[in-house]
C-alpha cells in the first residue's frame, strides 16, 4: 500500500500558507488546510492523479479551484 509523505518543504509551504491566511480569516485557513490534506490523500488511492515530480516515485496534487 502506498503512503502519503509530505516533504519538509511542502510542510513549510503549507504552514506558511496557513499562517498568512489565518491572520485575516482563521476559518478559511483551516478550510484550505483541510482541503490540501483531503486532495493530497487522494494520491494514496489514485497516484496517477498527481503531477510527477523530480523525486523518484513521488507525485503531487493541487486542490481544484
Amino acid at each position: 500500500m502506498m503512503a502519503l509523505f509530505w516533504t519538509p518543504e511542502a510542510i513549510q509551504d503549507r504552514d506558511d500558507i496557513y499562517e498568512y491566511i489565518e491572520a485575516d480569516n482563521p476559518a478559511a485557513a483551516l478550510a484550505l488546510d483541510e482541503l490540501f490534506a483531503e486532495k493530497a490523500g487522494h494520491l494514496v488511492d489514485y497516484p496517477s492523479l498527481g503531477k510527477l515530480t523530480r523525486i523518484t516515485s513521488s507525485s503531487m496534487t493541487l486542490p481544484a479551484t
